[in-house]
């Protein structure tokens, strides 16, 4: 076996480790605000969510990709695209919060506005922190990301469990912005006091036009992959009200949830290792054939256990409030 096929099993065994303690951690998570939130609460975030995960999927997905493959730029480099980071973190902060607005206001839901604030911020510091994280997963600190996702929910819903009085939208909105936020303080931290490396500002955007390129080519992907994904959240404000969105969106939440066990664990540990010491085409496609036919036996498995068991499974996670939520489940696990 090479070192490259080494390393990257090393990796897959750290990624899968790391990624299924922070999905365990996230659907206790899960069953919390599922008893304290009711799926109107929950369809108003699923609605101003459907907006924000736009910027912070494209954002984290073009800069981080990009930032993995090219991997050898240098600290000042790094802080240029780090500068960069925040410039669209800005524009995406304030195109949000408009976009927000629009939709709410189309809806004719009521809301309040800090709903808007909070979740527009978050969307801030969900893009900052995509190159300290790039760089984690550069250099396989799966452990130490799932751990700060890990705190950070923590601190979420101890803030909410202490403060919750009635259900909210606005303190449900909360949690959009506490977690990005935490996670960024740890991850800067981390790169700051261990690894020596201090993000700062920047005027030398040379980084940004070594993997501009790429970047290009990642944005559209992550654009399609969105649309593909979140179009019927947005369509349906228009003709269902807030309790059937948070029926649905929970409905879609817990169907990605084997989806997100699976490929969202394996994708971290790929990159690092299929952009170390250059890219061998040869050797990603040897690694894509045996990846993609093992997950197609467990996706298989994994879709008719939920198809056959999506009543128990609710009731166990999300409780009787969501019942609704099982028939849309099984038809959706296909």
């Amino acid at each position: 076996m090479s070192n490259r096929a080494i390393n990257l099993k090393k990796n897959l065994i750290k990624s899968l480790g790391s990624k299924y303690l922070t999905y365990v951690f996230q659907v206790v998570s899960l069953i919390f605000y599922a008893r304290f939130f009711s799926p109107e609460t929950q369809g108003v975030i699923a609605l101003l969510l459907a907006v924000n995960i736009f910027f912070i999927t494209v954002s984290e997905g073009t800069i981080t990709t990009s930032l993995i493959t090219r991997n050898t730029l240098s600290t000042k480099q790094i802080n240029g695209v780090f500068t960069f980071s925040i410039l669209v973190a800005f524009v995406s902060t304030i195109i949000s919060y408009f976009i927000c607005e629009f939709f709410l206001s189309f809806s004719n839901i009521n809301y309040d506005v800090g709903i808007v604030y909070f979740m527009s911020i978050g969307v801030f510091f969900n893009i900052i922190l995509t190159v300290p994280k790039s760089l984690l997963y550069l250099n396989s600190k799966y452990y130490f990301i799932s751990v700060s996702l890990i705190i950070s929910e923590l601190i979420t819903l101890g803030l909410i469990y202490f403060t919750y009085s009635e259900d909210s939208a606005l303190l449900l909105s909360l949690k959009f912005l506490t977690i990005p936020l935490c996670t960024f303080i740890f991850f800067y931290i981390y790169c700051y006091k261990i690894s020596g490396v201090a993000y700062s500002i920047s005027k030398d955007f040379s980084g940004v036009s070594s993997i501009i390129d790429f970047m290009k080519n990642s944005f559209g992907f992550n654009c399609l992959n969105y649309f593909s994904r979140n179009l019927d959240n947005l369509l349906m404000v228009k003709f269902f009200d807030a309790f059937t969105l948070g029926v649905y969106e929970k409905s879609y939440s817990l169907m990605k949830y084997p989806i997100q066990l699976l490929t969202s664990a394996v994708s971290p540990a790929i990159q690092p290792s299929l952009a170390l010491n250059g890219f061998d085409v040869g050797f990603a496609n040897k690694c894509y054939n045996i990846i993609f036919d093992n997950l197609i036996y467990i996706g298989f498995i994994i879709s008719i256990f939920i198809q056959l068991n999506s009543e128990i499974i609710v009731e166990i996670i999300l409780g009787e409030t969501w019942i609704d939520v099982a028939p849309i489940i099984s038809i959706l696990s296909i």
